[in-house]
């Protein structure tokens, strides 16, 4: 086997079955929407008290939900790319 080989016969380093690289992103995912629920958490409590219980499901509570969703999309997304670019910079070394 050459070494543009595409599959290698030793296969990256597992955790629980998950590889490193997974296993980081989901901690800094569950870790970042945490910290972002505790910053805001009195404009979220606020909107939860509109949300919930719901009186009667309509678009415009739909889309209440759905900002407050996404408005978490932005900081993961964000904590991702830099633990992706962090983990090919200092982590991915080790491995090779």
């Amino acid at each position: 086997m050459g070494p543009s080989d595409p599959f290698p016969e030793t296969p990256p380093e597992r955790i629980y079955g998950i590889r490193k690289r997974t296993a980081l992103r989901i901690v800094l995912a569950v870790c970042t929407v945490a910290l972002v629920a505790i910053w805001f958490r009195a404009p979220l409590i606020e909107v939860w008290t509109l949300l919930w219980p719901p009186a009667e499901i309509s678009e415009r509570w739909f889309t209440l939900v759905m900002v407050v969703l996404l408005s978490f999309l932005v900081p993961v997304a964000i904590v991702l790319r830099l633990a992706d670019l962090l983990y090919d910079r200092y982590l991915a070394s080790e491995e090779s």
